[in-house]
Parts: C-alpha cells; structure tokens; sequence
C-alpha cells in the first residue's frame, strides 16, 4: 500500500526538468493614450511587492538604463550589483515597439530586482535572463505588475557551458579581467562583433570564478565602474577589455592591478577547461 505520507518526499526526489525564477520587476519609460505621450518619463508599471519608493532608489543608484547612444540595434542589456542593498539588479533598455505621435520613438527599460542566491540558483544564466525579457510593451496607463516568473531548463549541463566560455579566451585575458575587479581604475567593455552575448557570457563566468567578496565592482551599465562603451570614446584614462581580440590594455595600467587571488582563479580555469577532456 502506498504511504501518502511520504508522497511530497518522492515528488522531491523527481528529477526536475525546471527551476522555477521569481524576482520583482518594474519597467521605466512612457504612458501613450491613443499614440500619445501622456505622461513623459516615468515608472510606468512595477509589481506589487516592490514599493514605489524602492524603484526610485534603484533610479537614483543605476540611472534609467543604457543610454540611447550606447545601444546598438534594437536594444542592450546592463547588470548592477548594490551590495548595500543586497540586490542584484538586471536590466533591458529598448527603442519603443511603436513611436509616439506616430512620429518619435522613445526609450523603455525593464528591471529585474533579485539576489545572488536567486541568481545562482539558475547558474548565473544571464543570457538565459536577456532572453526571458523579451520585447517591453507599452503602458496606456500605470500599472501593477505580477512578480517576473521564469522556468529555467536544467537539462544543459552546467560544465558544458562553462568550458565552452573558458576555450573562447587565453588565460592571461580572463585573469587580467579578473584582476580589474579588484582593482580601482575604471572600466570600458568594447565588443566591435556587435554581440551582446560574448559579454553575457563573460561575466557569467566571472560569477563562477569569484566570491562573494570580490563582487563588489562587478557590474556593467553606465554609472558604475565597468563601462559599456562601443565608441572608443573616453575622457578618463580606463583599462579597456576587448572581446574581439581578448585584450585587456592598456598595459601601463594592468601591470599596476592587484595580483591576490590569482592562484585560486587559476585552478577554477583549469578546472572548467579541462572538465569535458
């Protein structure tokens, strides 16, 4: 005879095909009524669990997104770390689906409010997370939203990702990325092979090969310490990693960043490199 009592137990015991993702949300960006802007900038919708309050202290730490003229194509995606807070923040900036007035198109960003638990718990995935955002629609008045839900399949390997990442670059790039984490010099992330998903894929595994600890600058958007910036522009003096030949430049500046650390970062390299061989 079957023990109900031991039902849930087994249940759990099922291997799962899916890792449920919650997190609160709320999206920056216009009201149009009937094609008109009736509401200029604004938070336009955020779900029930997250204060209005709280989205603007999110505002006024990261900004309102990627700025329009570092967004190539139809849209970009930014990640903020705000250990004060204890948050994690991911987020989309897009050129509207449709122009206002019939005439102008403007700019929305969706943000994901999570932790680094959350995170984890679907492997860092944050190409999986760009992916889930999909297009950001448009609001004909202020709403309240659900919590974002996501499925996150499990049937990919972890490793698999992992190693294919590490075969992409030379050791001393990801340890010289690595390094620029602990150091204090600002920097510019360029990728002139104009995809998004080379530097999703970096810093999905730098979240594999550190600690807690040593995230406190790992971060990319605008207001923080790594910069998304396709233009060459700069008017600091910044290191500067380049996905397209697996730089980090220049070198009058990486030699003066820290070295602790590095043996451990090693051995985890070694480790997903060597993982399906």
């Amino acid at each position: 005879m079957l023990n109900l009592k031991a039902v849930p137990d087994l249940i759990r015991m099922i291997p799962q095909e899916h890792i449920p993702f919650s997190c609160e949300q709320f999206v920056w960006g216009k009201i149009l009524r009937e094609g008109k802007d009736v509401s200029g900038y604004k938070i336009a919708g955020h779900s029930a669990g997250l204060p209005l309050e709280a989205c603007e202290y999110i505002l006024s730490k990261i900004g309102a997104g990627v700025p329009k003229t570092m967004i190539r194509g139809k849209s970009a995606h930014a990640f903020f770390n705000l250990s004060a807070a204890n948050q994690v923040i991911f987020c989309r900036t897009q050129r509207s689906p449709r122009a206002e007035n019939n005439s102008r198109y403007f700019f929305q960003t969706h943000f994901l409010i999570t932790h680094w638990e959350a995170l984890e718990n679907i492997r860092n995935d944050l190409v999986f997370l760009a992916d889930q955002l999909g297009v950001i629609k448009i609001f004909d008045e202020e709403k309240v939203m659900p919590p974002f839900q996501a499925q996150y399949p499990t049937y990919k390997p972890l490793e698999n990702d992992l190693h294919t990442i590490t075969q992409k670059y030379p050791n001393d790039f990801l340890e010289n990325v690595y390094r620029t984490i602990k150091g204090e010099t600002p920097v510019a992330i360029f990728d002139t092979s104009e995809s998004e998903q080379n530097w999703l894929e970096l810093f999905r595994l730098l979240l594999f090969l550190t600690h807690p600890g040593e995230r406190q600058y790992l971060t990319f958007g605008m207001e923080d310490k790594y910069k998304l910036n396709p233009t060459g522009i700069l008017s600091t003096p910044h290191i500067v990693i380049r996905l397209v030949d697996a730089k980090v430049v220049p070198p009058h500046l990486v030699d003066k960043l820290p070295a602790y650390g590095l043996h451990r970062f090693r051995e985890k390299i070694k480790e997903y490199r060597s993982v399906l061989t």
